[in-house]
């Protein structure tokens, strides 16, 4: 086997990546990517725009609100800690709002304490920054899933 440098991809690693892309791609959604770094936030909507999702990002957790009370259907990826507010209080306006919202939140390395919170608070999946391309296209396919499902069953 071939020794790889950092950074580099081997060929099954980039097709699964593409694989996943695909089928995210599939099913198409909005994703909502809050807080963070700008750079950090722009390399997250590649992501997600790359698996064919439309892709918006904001830096206040003010911002986001507005966002969803617009569109009321998006997938959100947070940072637990945004400039005007933390991940929970977000996602409790978002409830006291009738909004049911899958969300992914970003914590630090090792930040156990910010995780479990946002678990109690409804996060749906905690992601570790940085936030590898697979495991955010991997995330991302989960929660289009679920929407999918809580979609059809509120149809029935």
């Amino acid at each position: 086997m071939k020794d790889m440098s950092p950074g580099q991809v081997s060929p099954d690693q980039s097709f699964r990546d593409y694989a996943v892309a695909r089928s995210v791609a599939v099913a198409r959604g909005s994703v909502i990517i809050g807080g963070m770094e700008r750079a950090e936030r722009a390399r997250l909507a590649g992501f997600a725009l790359e698996a064919g999702c439309e892709a918006r990002t904001y830096k206040l957790g003010a911002e986001v609100l507005e966002a969803m009370r617009r569109t009321g259907r998006a997938i959100l990826f947070l940072s637990a800690n945004l400039e005007d507010m933390t991940a929970q209080d977000l996602l409790g306006s978002l409830k006291k709002q009738g909004l049911s919202v899958i969300t992914i939140v970003i914590v630090p390395p090792m930040a156990i304490m910010a995780a479990v919170a946002a678990i109690k608070a409804g996060a749906g999946d905690v992601q570790e920054h940085p936030v590898s391309k697979q495991m955010f296209l991997k995330s991302l396919a989960e929660a289009l899933t679920q929407q999918q499902r809580r979609e059809l069953l509120q149809s029935h």
